[in-house]
């Protein structure tokens, strides 16, 4: 190898660490929060959640989110899975609804509400974890936001 083929391979290498810093710092700037429930229904006898995640895209760049999945917590009790598997671009310096549906497992419904009945507690935090396909990057989500009194 010569001498300029080290240096091609250097100036690649630093191209490469720039674009992939540039990219992890564009993600920083993504934060979620929780939005609102539209709506809620069975479907196949299990119940299903149709609400919105806010995304706060914080920087000049436009991004783009190809999937969000992940689990749905009440307390510490598994309750169900949260997904969209829409492409929704999020534009630069702005905030978006996210629509995402919960589907619930019956299991951790009745868990949690034999738990507020007993414990005469109705007040619930729901915690939403998983992550999110941007800009083909993974990122970490979490939102957690109360229900109840």
């Amino acid at each position: 190898m010569n001498k300029n083929d080290r240096y091609l391979i250097f100036g690649a290498g630093l191209l490469a660490i720039y674009w992939f810093a540039t990219k992890s710092r564009a993600l920083a700037g993504l934060v979620f929060s929780p939005g609102s429930i539209q709506n809620i229904y069975l479907t196949g006898g299990q119940p299903v959640a149709e609400l919105t995640v806010m995304a706060q895209n914080t920087n000049s760049a436009g991004l783009e989110m190809n999937s969000f999945a992940g689990s749905v917590f009440s307390g510490n009790t598994y309750v169900g899975n949260v997904y969209n598997f829409i492409p929704i671009v999020i534009p630069a310096n702005s905030m978006v609804p996210i629509p995402v549906k919960i589907q619930f497992q019956i299991s951790g419904l009745v868990n949690e509400i034999i738990n507020a009945y007993t414990n005469g507690n109705y007040r619930r935090d729901i915690s939403i974890q998983g992550s999110a396909n941007v800009n083909g990057f993974q990122l970490p989500i979490k939102a957690d936001f109360p229900i109840g009194s």
